[in-house]
């Protein structure tokens, strides 16, 4: 008798034929999380800052930490600045990594990681994730609706507050912060403009927003330097024009939260499906 289907599996190998035609790989990259659905490249031993989702959307791919054995999985949760290698024998993987200092990032970290450094995810889970996007890609759906499905996603997974309005002094300070990813802005000068203590300041922008004020100005200004790179200025122009210091500096911070390297974006331009979701 031959062996059971997973349903997962039947039902990633039926969605993928909607994608046969369309870009090699999609990246869709919001302040404090970025999802990338492509054919995956095989890992030596690595860490990066961002909790890490990686499903496999067709084949098994095998997983280690530094220190473990290897394992077969098709979707894992892989915990902040955790070392580890990935083969994945040109499968199409889905990497949704996320802040580590963002809510969401939290609670999946306190749930899941307290006792290890990954979690294997069940296929019922990962399945509703699935059905969902893959459908959304296909057809070019924007942020807003990607984003609505990975909210749908982390509700299955842990307990999710209502979206509450953002404050209109917390605005303020979003948009100052665009304004000045090429100079430095003080925690006092933004203060002073939402009228509002630092200490209170601190505390709101991180309770609505997700993330502190300084992870969410170097997200701002990684988004920027992605949607130049895409736009086809190089490392360097794009670099310069986002606020870092200079390419090296810009190629650090990118590797250090994605996990990746920018060549991903800057030799496959014509492959990725970029967007820029703000």
């Amino acid at each position: 008798m031959e062996p059971e289907e997973k349903p997962f599996i039947g039902l990633a190998n039926a969605l993928l034929s909607m994608m046969q035609e369309l870009p090699a790989a999609y990246l869709y990259i919001w302040p404090g999380q970025f999802l990338f659905v492509g054919r995956a490249l095989d890992t030596h031993i690595h860490d990066h800052h961002a909790v890490q989702m990686v499903i496999s959307l067709d084949t098994p791919f095998r997983m280690r930490l530094a220190d473990g054995a290897w394992q077969t999985q098709m979707a894992v949760l892989i915990d902040s600045d955790q070392p580890h290698e990935c083969l994945a024998d040109d499968s199409t993987i889905l990497f949704l990594n996320l802040d580590p200092e963002s809510k969401t990032a939290r609670q999946l970290r306190t749930q899941y990681l307290a006792a290890a450094g990954h979690f294997v995810l069940p296929d019922a889970l990962v399945t509703s994730l699935v059905q969902s996007v893959i459908p959304l890609l296909a057809h070019e759906k924007g942020c807003q609706g990607v984003a609505a499905v990975l909210q749908s996603f982390y509700e299955l997974l842990i307990d999710t507050d209502e979206p509450v309005g953002i404050d209109e002094r917390i605005r303020v300070v979003q948009q100052r912060l665009a304004q000045s990813l090429q100079a430095a802005i003080s925690l006092a000068e933004l203060a002073d403009e939402a009228c509002l203590s630092e200490g209170r300041l601190v505390h709101l922008f991180k309770e609505q927003v997700g993330i502190p004020i300084r992870k969410y100005l170097l997200w701002q200004r990684l988004l920027q330097a992605i949607g130049q790179i895409t736009q086809g200025r190089n490392l360097t122009q794009a670099a310069h024009e986002a606020g870092f210091a200079d390419s090296a500096h810009f190629s650090r911070n990118f590797t250090r939260m994605f996990g990746l390297s920018p060549s991903l974006i800057t030799k496959n331009s014509q492959f990725v499906q970029a967007r820029i979701c703000r």
